[in-house]
């Protein structure tokens, strides 16, 4: 899943599966929107967080879609701001 347009030409092209989201309505202080990939991040082998309300975000239907396909569960802080703080890094093994 991203929201970047190059790389989602780039990866479409080597004919991998890649879903395309819009960046409307991801919040980046000092930019018109952020990116989808500053919003979350792993934080298990099977769990994605995101920052904020990933529901209220336009396309969450494809984001629940693909978690649901690829079997991953979803956590997010209820009624927060959709934002792109840059992503997370996780250290597990």
């Amino acid at each position: 899943i991203t929201s970047d347009e190059g790389v989602f030409k780039s990866l479409k092209s080597k004919n991998i599966n890649v879903e395309l989201v819009t960046t409307t309505g991801i919040i980046l202080n000092g930019y018109k929107n952020g990116f989808i990939g500053g919003t979350c991040g792993f934080v298990s082998d099977d769990t994605l967080l995101f920052y904020g309300d990933v529901t209220k975000y336009q396309d969450y239907d494809i984001i629940k879609r693909v978690a649901d396909e690829e079997n991953v569960k979803i956590l997010f802080p209820k009624g927060e701001d959709f934002v792109d703080l840059g992503g997370i890094v996780s250290l597990w093994r």
